[in-house]
């Protein structure tokens, strides 16, 4: 696999070079989410939680496991979502008990969040001050992250592939 991936933004063309992200797997082993050579990159503009995780299989023990979407922020503002190659998922793999279940059909998007943290490998995530009016913060050993709490496009965070 490439240490680097070339990817064009679509809205202003610019060219840029993301570097994947590799995720532990429960054996222990680096699972970096395989791109999709010569694929467009898409521009996201609202944010959906199901298309934010990609079903990717471990190189070492073949465990399915779901992980972030890859996504690059552009200097244009625009969100790109990265093309990968994901394996199909199973029923309901992956997914929070009470989702495959039926009796949630709307989680609490900061109980999510702590979810798919805790899935991620981080241990004893803790909600922080609210940030905002609808913004909540999280954190756990080696992680801070915020969790937007309402529904609005996407706009450029706060990290760019631009200098």
């Amino acid at each position: 696999m490439p240490d680097r991936v070339p990817v064009r933004c679509p809205v202003c063309r610019r060219d840029h070079q993301y570097v994947p992200a590799a995720y532990p797997c429960r054996c222990g082993a680096a699972v970096v989410a395989p791109p999709a050579l010569g694929a467009p990159a898409r521009q996201l503009v609202h944010r959906v939680w199901e298309d934010s995780w990609i079903t990717v299989r471990c190189g070492a023990c073949g465990r399915q496991g779901r992980w972030p979407q890859p996504e690059l922020d552009c200097c244009c503002g625009a969100v790109l979502a990265l093309p990968v190659l994901s394996v199909p998922q199973a029923a309901g793999r992956g997914e929070p008990e009470a989702a495959r279940q039926g009796s949630s059909p709307a989680w609490d998007p900061v109980a999510l969040a702590v979810h798919w943290l805790e899935r991620l490998g981080h241990r004893e995530v803790r909600r922080m001050e609210r940030r905002g009016a609808s913004a909540v913060g999280l954190r756990a050993s080696g992680v801070l992250a915020e969790v937007e709490t309402a529904a609005r496009p996407v706009g450029a965070g706060r990290w760019s592939a631009c200098g």
